[in-house]
């Protein structure tokens, strides 16, 4: 209840300001969080250890503090999505024909699962996708709260999105992907006790086995997709996507691999817009 309210709140208040004034807020919010959440701001620091090893501690929290800072910019913008799918599209720029390689990679009977981390603006980039006359879709975590869901997966929605909810059945998105469809899967959260051990960033972590799990028992496409903010001042983000990753003859650990090292080049670009803020390495592997 109470999160729903601050969230409608926060919505109307934020939508209100001029877009300038806005991220003002949202900076303000993203330094005094880094301040005050003590564990948050030691998770994000041991990940940037790892990301940027050879930066120094003051440059990690810097990076640390706009992290969280830009997460409350994302946060804005979402407060403010387009209404249309069509407005979403406007904000998208696609200068490396990122769309014409998912229209090749796509075909009837066979869809793709795209893999987004928590970086940059996945719901306008996942807009300006569905925009784009893909039958995009996106599976999401529920918020406990289901006034807050349905107004969250309603905004989504009026993107042009499907929304699947964590946790139901997937027989509706297997059959998704088998009728062509694209399904964004957001993959740096906490692994199920079934995860796929990976190196990442020269360290072991575990992540879920679910893109790689659908990929090999449907047998569609495999990429992943990132949508960094091309202006700290405008909602604005450009696309960013790899479909080199083979699929034919592989296992889930080396689909989720391959995944994992293709994201590797925009965190290490782009280190500030990525929302980890829990621990993505147990502490045995940043010793």
């Amino acid at each position: 209840m109470m999160r729903y309210l601050v969230w409608v709140g926060a919505g109307y208040a934020l939508s209100a300001l001029p877009l300038a004034v806005a991220y003002r807020v949202a900076d303000v919010a993203g330094a005094v969080a880094f301040l005050c959440w003590r564990r948050g701001r030691a998770n994000m620091l041991a990940n940037y250890a790892v990301v940027m090893p050879a930066a120094s501690e003051r440059r990690r929290r810097t990076v640390a503090r706009r992290s969280l800072q830009n997460y409350c910019r994302y946060l804005v913008d979402f407060m403010r999505l387009p209404a249309t799918p069509e407005g979403a599209m406007a904000l998208v720029e696609d200068g490396g024909g990122a769309y014409e390689n998912l229209s090749a990679a796509m075909s009837p009977g066979r869809g793709v699962v795209v893999v987004c981390m928590h970086f940059g603006n996945w719901d306008l980039g996942a807009g300006a996708t569905a925009a784009r006359s893909f039958e995009a879709a996106a599976i999401a975590e529920r918020f406990g709260d289901v006034r807050l869901d349905s107004m969250v997966f309603g905004a989504r929605e009026r993107l042009g999105l499907r929304i699947f909810p964590f946790g139901d059945s997937l027989l509706p998105v297997v059959r998704h992907l088998r009728d062509g469809g694209l399904l964004a899967i957001l993959l740096d959260r906490p692994a199920p006790a079934d995860g796929v051990s990976v190196t990442f960033f020269g360290r072991q972590t575990t992540v879920p086995a679910g893109p790689a799990r659908l990929t090999l028992r449907t047998g569609c496409g495999l990429a992943v997709a990132a949508f960094p903010r091309r202006h700290p001042g405008a909602p604005a983000v450009e696309v960013l996507a790899s479909f080199g990753l083979e699929t034919s003859g592989s296992d889930e650990e080396t689909l989720t691999q391959a995944v994992m090292t293709a994201h590797e080049q925009y965190i290490r670009r782009w280190p500030d817009q990525w929302y980890m803020f829990r621990r993505m390495w147990p502490e045995e592997a940043q010793r």
